[in-house]
């Protein structure tokens, strides 16, 4: 952007050289917004790419805690399951992620009494207050059973319906297939 300077009074020269600077100082300042918000669209794809995720509920197996059309974040950094979390994983190669309460970890004996329906983890009974009614389905796993190192026994909240570690088809996902925890949610579900 070269203008001429061609006035001959050295007033008009000066507010001429003003408006020069000016209008590189707004231009400069254009680019530095456009960097800012370039740079801040690529920090808040790498974050939500590998750090956090937002992931809608579909299905109601975990039914009161989650409820089909929630919206969870989920912490995708999350690599190591603990007992009461609540993992996002991939139950097998080319199914679709699901949604479930981790109950034991490697190395930990559960047992189900179906008739009372109660979980036990290591011989303690669990204090469940996050289901509705007892574990009283029964599916084709046989109790108790030991979790094999690097392995989850999970389980849905609403035990009546859920498809969990209860089920050869599900079994105990290795811990590789978890995608994250919920570490918030937000209730937009249909109950």
């Amino acid at each position: 952007m070269a203008t001429q300077i061609t006035a001959t009074n050295p007033n008009a020269m000066r507010e001429q050289i003003k408006k020069q600077l000016d209008a590189l100082q707004r231009k400069k300042r254009r680019r530095r917004k456009i960097f800012v918000l370039l740079l801040a669209a690529v920090i808040v794809w790498l974050v939500m790419t590998y750090v956090v995720g937002l992931v809608f509920v579909s299905g109601n197996s975990m039914y009161p805690t989650l409820s089909d059309g929630d919206l969870a974040l989920i912490l995708r950094l999350y690599k190591t399951p603990q007992t009461g979390d609540i993992v996002f994983f991939r139950p097998g190669e080319g199914e679709a992620p699901v949604f479930k309460r981790v109950i034991a970890t490697g190395g930990q004996t559960v047992d189900i009494n179906f008739r009372r329906g109660t979980v036990l983890v290591d011989g303690e009974q669990l204090d469940e207050p996050y289901i509705s009614t007892g574990t009283k389905q029964k599916y084709d796993v046989e109790f108790p059973l030991e979790v094999p190192p690097g392995q989850m026994f999970v389980l849905g909240d609403n035990r009546e319906i859920s498809l969990d570690s209860r089920h050869s088809s599900v079994g105990m996902p290795d811990d590789s297939a978890l995608m994250g925890k919920v570490i918030f949610l937000f209730r937009m579900g249909v109950k």
